[in-house]
């Protein structure tokens, strides 16, 4: 019901200008500058990367479910959907028993399953430690998240029982702003001394959730967590020290962020694609990225405030973030290029 929920509210704001295929590709986070900026563009940052393990064959198994039970429309020749009038009014009747407001994905994409999985071994780990228990099976299998652990696990070893206590009552300020069943779904889940947490399929037959929507139920609860504590960083001590070396912001490619360089120095676009040996569309799609992340980079120097001014109005009359549309709408010797840049660098909004 989740995931099915998602895809009606992000085939709803694509307005039939972008594919089914580009949901998938929302949802799993894609790092592509079309993605990034659809996201953007079509007010979905909120989903952006949030059910990176979603495969295809479970997304076009939902798409075609939504289909079968008319809430969905599929335009075949352009590969889009929309959906029904009747799926609108069952999104509106289910909306409010799900957690669709806590999603902050552009945000935390590259950080929540890192901190989620650091933190459930180090709970595993330290409850051990205080029972003196040296074998047992890790439940995370990341050579990352376990060297991590190796690097921390010296500086809590010989004090378990405080730390937990401190984890405890962090988890537990958290969690109290949780729904109850989210709060319950995330506490089952964890593994402790001798007690392994319930697995996915466990967890869908006890709370009667679709196997499919647990991974869309366990990042919002993550979501909100880090929400909390990133607020209140004082509040959250321990749980902000598993946060340690990961960013809470969405960051634009090393690519991209070599061209800015490049362009803080005063170079042109011409001379960064020659000095960096790319082709210039690929610098152009750097400069809509960089627009994309920083607003306060000024468009300027590549667009006009006319042709931004021309380029928004287009936007606003034909109510369409469509490219093709727009050039058709704006005078012949506007670019793409420049559409894509002041749609990056602007929030539009349709009346």
């Amino acid at each position: 019901m989740l995931l099915e929920a998602i895809i009606i509210q992000s085939s709803r704001a694509f307005q039939k200008e972008r594919s089914i295929s580009a949901i998938f590709h929302l949802l799993k986070g894609k790092a592509s500058i079309q993605t990034v900026q659809d996201s953007q563009t079509y007010r979905l940052t909120a989903f952006y990367g949030i059910y990176p393990s979603l495969t295809k064959q479970t997304f076009e198994q939902i798409i075609h479910e939504l289909i079968k039970h008319q809430y969905l429309s599929y335009v075949s020749n352009q590969q889009t959907g929309y959906p029904t009038k009747q799926g609108l009014h069952w999104f509106k009747d289910i909306k409010q028993a799900l957690p669709l407001k806590h999603y902050q994905g552009f945000l935390y994409h590259k950080t929540d399953q890192i901190f989620y999985l650091r933190l459930l071994l180090m709970i595993q780990v330290l409850t051990n430690r205080l029972m003196n228990e040296t074998s047992y099976i890790p439940i995370v299998d990341d050579p990352a998240i376990l060297n991590w652990m190796k690097h921390v696990y010296p500086s809590l070893k010989h004090e378990p029982k405080r730390y937990l206590q401190a984890l405890y009552e962090e988890l537990t300020q958290c969690l109290e702003q949780c729904d109850e069943q989210a709060a319950h779904l995330f506490v089952d889940r964890i593994t402790t001394y001798q007690h392994y947490g319930m697995s996915l399929d466990q967890l869908a037959y006890t709370y009667q959730i679709k196997r499919t929507d647990l991974p869309l139920w366990f990042t919002a609860i993550i979501h909100q967590i880090l929400k909390q504590i990133t607020a209140k960083k004082e509040a959250y001590p321990f749980l902000n020290q598993i946060l340690t070396g990961l960013s809470v912001n969405g960051m634009m490619t090393q690519s991209a962020q070599k061209t800015y360089e490049w362009i803080q120095k005063q170079y042109s676009l011409a001379e960064i694609a020659r000095l960096r040996r790319l082709k210039l569309s690929t610098i152009y799609d750097h400069l809509v990225e960089i627009a994309l992340f920083d607003k306060q980079f000024s468009i300027r120097p590549y667009v006009s405030e006319q042709v931004q001014h021309e380029i928004i109005q287009a936007v606003k009359a034909t109510k369409s973030f469509k490219l093709k549309t727009i050039k058709d709408h704006v005078s012949d010797d506007i670019s793409y290029f420049q559409i894509r840049l002041t749609l990056a660098a602007t929030d539009i909004e349709l009346e």
